[in-house]
């Protein structure tokens, strides 16, 4: 006889072999479950070959923290520059585009920077183009720049 209630099975996630709970009412084979995404791995297949090495997890574990940390901090640095009374975006971004083309080019953010006495390295200021440049045209329109800016 069949019971209505779900029926709770254990497979074993691959990450660290720990017990997974299913409750799908379709009881799902060990190997090849059927009945859901997250329980879809073999039985503890990884006992002896875990997917990183203890080292290698805290490392990742560290620079994740240490990234969403520095997170942090650039963001509390954009709420502090937007709350200055003297903040203004498009001056800002007017220093910067010398051509006034309402582009910014790697060598714009560079001389802008060198005007007001920071000389970036050739690889942070593609680090900002790779982090702001949303549609990867290789160049900064004013609602990128914004948002470099703002919180």
């Amino acid at each position: 006889m069949r019971s209505s209630s779900p029926v709770k099975h254990t497979h074993y996630s691959p990450v660290r072999c720990s017990p997974v709970r299913c409750s799908s009412p379709v009881r799902c084979s060990p190997v090849r479950p059927s009945c859901c995404v997250s329980c879809y791995v073999s039985p503890c297949a990884c006992v002896h070959r875990p997917i990183l090495h203890l080292r290698e997890e805290d490392e990742l574990v560290n620079g994740l923290r240490d990234f969403i940390s520095l997170e942090r901090e650039l963001e509390a640095s954009k709420t502090a520059l937007t709350l200055k009374p003297d903040f203004n975006l498009h001056d800002a971004f007017t220093i910067f585009d010398s051509s006034r083309s309402g582009l910014l080019s790697h060598s714009d953010i560079r001389e802008g920077l060198n005007a007001i006495g920071v000389f970036p390295t050739s690889e942070e200021v593609d680090l900002f183009f790779k982090r702001y440049d949303d549609d990867h045209n290789l160049r900064i329109n004013f609602h990128e720049f914004s948002q470099a800016f703002l919180s």
